[in-house]
Formats: C-alpha cells, sequence, structure tokens
C-alpha cells in the first residue's frame, strides 16, 4: 500500500470518528437518538465511496443483485 493510500485511509478514519462524535453522548448511553436519516446516508455513502476508490487496483466490483428472492 502507497503511502497516499495510507493517508487516504487516515483521512477516512478521522472522517467516521468526527461523525461517531458528532453523534454526541446519546450514542455512548441510550439505545435511542434522533439523526437525520440524509445524514445517515450521506455518511455511509461518503466511506464506501472513499474505501471503494482506495481498493479499486486490488478488487474487480461486481453488482449485487439486491432483488427479494422470497415471493
Amino acid at each position: 500500500m502507497e503511502n497516499e493510500e495510507v493517508q487516504k485511509l487516515i483521512q477516512l478514519r478521522e472522517f467516521a470518528i468526527q461523525y461517531y462524535s458528532s453523534l454526541g453522548v446519546t450514542a455512548q448511553t441510550s439505545d435511542v437518538a434522533v439523526t437525520k436519516a440524509k445524514d445517515a446516508a450521506s455518511f455511509s455513502s461518503s466511506v464506501v465511496t472513499s474505501i471503494d476508490a482506495l481498493i479499486a487496483n486490488y478488487v474487480t466490483f461486481t453488482a449485487k443483485d439486491t432483488s427479494d428472492s422470497e415471493d
């Protein structure tokens, strides 16, 4: 892994820590919290996109069938 990729992983880790910290004490002490779905989706999308970019040279991505196979 190149130094640039390691730096990007460090940035991604910091991003995840910042998001977790933004949840506040409630995330550590309560099972219930209010978080905008839009914020959670944006965070998740950003993390996945960043990971994809870092591992793209090492893996091949294929589409996953998400259709419900049970009728």
